[in-house]
């Protein structure tokens, strides 16, 4: 009878050794995840309106999307990080796009990326947000947004799932989620369209 327990107890104690452990695997495989953030700009000349839309890819999407080089609608957060110090104009200066929305309503936004913890280190050391500052031109510059983040906080959420600013009435609209990250791929327009066409032509 003491053995049949003392096996039951040790059956008991493997089965919760085994609970305890799969959250941590599972977190390892996690991060193991090439996930990456972008920001996609829209110019939506039918509305007169600027729409700015962060979004998160991962693995494959990643790739075909870092592809996109020279692209005047996507931002990769990563390769525009904000120099520190002095050094402002180095290669994590901002990415500028500009939007023609009609004769005399030029817009423009930049976009820097912007770690959440700037020693990176800690739960949210990994994750990046983007600075964004938006600029019209109607018919004398006039700054709209200035260094939005757009990741508040990593921990309690806070996220914008996008910004559109609509120049003929001078209406700005944020719209925030409670997701602790950007939003997902599939809210995008443009990176939607072109992972489509690459998975099409073979890339």
């Amino acid at each position: 009878m003491v053995k049949q327990f003392a096996r039951r107890a040790f059956e008991t104690g493997r089965v919760a050794a085994i609970a305890l452990t799969l959250p941590f695997l599972f977190a390892a495989d996690a991060f193991g995840d090439d996930v990456c953030h972008f920001v996609e700009v829209q110019c939506d000349r039918a509305s007169k309106a600027v729409r700015i839309v962060p979004f998160s890819a991962m693995d494959q999407e990643c790739g075909r999307l870092r592809a996109v080089k020279d692209a005047d609608w996507l931002v990769d957060v990563a390769h525009h990080v904000r120099a520190t110090g002095k050094d402002r104009l180095g290669p994590g200066a901002a990415k500028v796009l500009k939007c023609e929305l009609g004769p005399g309503k030029s817009v423009w936004t930049y976009v820097q990326g912007s770690p959440v913890k700037g020693n990176m280190t800690g739960p949210c050391g990994a994750v990046f947000s983007a600075l964004v500052t938006i600029e019209e031109q109607q018919p004398v510059a006039r700054r709209v947004v200035n260094d939005l983040n757009l990741l508040l906080d990593c921990n309690s959420g806070g996220a914008a799932d996008r910004i559109e600013y609509y120049v003929d009435s001078q209406k700005l609209v944020i719209q925030w989620s409670t997701e602790p990250q950007f939003g997902a791929l599939e809210r995008t327009v443009l990176a939607r369209k072109y992972l489509a066409d690459a998975a099409r032509g073979g890339r």
